[in-house]
């Protein structure tokens, strides 16, 4: 397991994670020269772009990632990012930290954001050849891999009407 984080360098900067993306590279490149299995973590973060959830899919690609996986930012109580966006909370509700649920407003339109995370995890399933096994990393408490991505996307749902249609900050 190794935390890459991110594939955006500004991301790998404010993560504090002291490695360029040029140097991860390398590292998943002498690993698969030793026949080491990669299972790669990647934080997507609320304010995504389209373009950005497409360049997170294409270098997974690129990068051979055996066994992704994908978490929603999440800003846990304690630490200076909660400090930091604490008042911007949408939903501060303990069942919503589970790095698979948005705490944050999205960029994207809460469908949309939702539909590319899910996206996330089927596109890097879909490079398993058929009969192979699942090739993501995934916590789907004994569900099946499309359960597990269906309810993902589907997830917008669990949020107020007023946060989806894009009203008002709701605090709940």
């Amino acid at each position: 397991l190794i935390g890459l984080e991110s594939v955006f360098s500004e991301d790998l900067e404010e993560y504090n994670k002291k490695i360029t993306l040029e140097i991860a590279r390398e590292c998943v490149d002498v690993l698969h020269r030793n026949g080491i299995e990669i299972r790669a973590n990647f934080i997507v973060r609320p304010d995504y772009t389209l373009n950005q959830f497409r360049e997170v899919r294409k270098t997974i690609d690129l990068l051979e990632i055996d066994r992704p996986t994908f978490a929603v930012l999440t800003p846990f109580i304690g630490t200076d990012t909660y400090a930091a966006v604490r008042d911007e909370l949408i939903l501060d509700k303990p069942e919503f930290y589970d790095c698979y649920h948005t705490l944050q407003r999205t960029r994207l339109p809460l469908k949309t954001f939702y539909r590319e995370f899910s996206d996330l995890f089927r596109a890097a399933q879909n490079r398993a050849s058929s009969g192979e096994e699942i090739k993501v990393f995934y916590s789907g408490q004994g569900k099946s891999f499309e359960s597990f991505v269906d309810k993902i996307e589907q997830s917008w749902r669990y949020y107020p009407e007023a946060v989806w249609a894009g009203e008002e900050m709701v605090r709940l």
